[in-house]
């Protein structure tokens, strides 16, 4: 099993999530959820290939979906670099310039 390393923009990412949830739901609520997306990060040092593949948007860029999130990683070697875990409900294709 790899690592999964986080790189600078997920642990904002995350704080962002957790602040939204706490906010609108209550502190369980968003705890439950942040450690609903932490569990699916360390999946990802288990099963890398787990994502989808999403070459078309950043070569080797892989997603995948932990609703209504999407976590964007890479794989390098055995590790999983997580590069940011994003709301899915904007258009993910625009984000990167790409027209659907």
């Amino acid at each position: 099993m790899g690592r999964v390393v986080k790189a600078g923009l997920v642990g904002r990412d995350l704080d962002r999530i957790f602040s939204a949830i706490s906010e609108n739901n209550g502190l369980n609520v968003a705890t439950a959820q942040v450690s609903r997306i932490e569990n699916a990060l360390q999946r990802l040092g288990a099963f890398p290939n787990l994502g989808r593949n999403r070459s078309d948007l950043r070569p080797a860029l892989r997603t995948l979906s932990v609703k209504p999130w999407t976590v964007l990683y890479r794989v390098k070697g055995e590790d999983v670099i997580i590069l940011r875990v994003l709301d899915e409900r904007p258009d993910l294709a625009a984000q990167f310039g790409k027209k659907t």
